[in-house]
């Protein structure tokens, strides 16, 4: 995914250094809540850090 990201930089305009992603999937017995969180340095088109959290949900 990461890979992915330079590639939609130059469609993507956003006056800010944090991006948040919430996805959620479903199986048949499972939720899975998955948070990717990054924090990119806008001017030399970096990413700093990375974070991505997991909780199921019964």
């Amino acid at each position: 995914m990461k890979d992915d990201l330079t590639q939609v930089a130059a469609q993507v305009a956003v006056s800010s250094r944090y991006f948040r992603v919430n996805y959620t999937g479903n199986t048949d017995d499972l939720t899975l809540h998955v948070v990717s969180q990054l924090q990119m340095n806008t001017e030399a088109g970096e990413i700093l850090t990375w974070q991505r959290r997991y909780r199921m949900i019964e």
